[in-house]
């Protein structure tokens, strides 16, 4: 990868066959040669919700049907492009508040991330409850999901390794088809 981006250096930083861009994804992805990636662990902005500082930037002054989610997709078919065989892409997102409405975007990212080939294999809800309150008018987002998406079977994927079953309840304990052990 270093070769590929030689002209440039803090487009990209690795250490440890791990690559991090810090560019534009709409562009700089094109760059990458086809299945060259093995893991992605992406959390793109949430449409117009975060002002992150540059111009023409991802999301925030983009109109979200005819520029955001369109701009979604094609980096979602880049990646899987980039992407080696049975590698994965994680991604961490929230639902939008546009105009007064709730657009559900990990449901929006799922159908784009399966029309362009990526094959959904979990969805993991991931408990914020300790976050800030909202003072907007609206109930605070306590969670985000994470969906785990792969290129065709993933290659490798350890549950064991994320099983916690220190705090289960007598319940679970006493029907061990429903959990495991360790």
């Amino acid at each position: 990868l270093k070769k590929v981006f030689k002209n440039n250096s803090r487009i990209l930083v690795t250490k440890k066959r791990c690559a991090y861009s810090i560019a534009d994804s709409r562009s700089i992805l094109r760059k990458l040669p086809e299945n060259s990636i093995d893991c992605v662990i992406t959390s793109p902005p949430y449409g117009s919700l975060k002002d992150y500082g540059p111009k023409k930037q991802l999301g925030y002054g983009q109109h979200t049907q005819k520029e955001y989610f369109p701009d979604i997709t094609k980096i979602l078919a880049e990646l899987y492009r980039a992407v080696k065989s049975g590698g994965a892409m994680w991604i961490v997102l929230d639902n939008l508040k546009e105009s007064g409405k709730t657009i559900p975007l990990p449901w929006e990212f799922i159908n784009r991330a399966t029309e362009v080939g990526w094959t959904l294999h979990d969805v993991v809800v991931w408990d914020k409850g300790k976050s800030l309150p909202w003072s907007n008018g609206r109930f605070r987002s306590v969670c985000e999901y994470i969906l785990l998406f792969g290129k065709g079977t993933l290659n490798q994927f350890d549950l064991d390794s994320v099983r916690n079953a220190e705090y289960l309840s007598s319940y679970w304990v006493k029907y061990p088809e429903r959990y495991h052990p360790d």
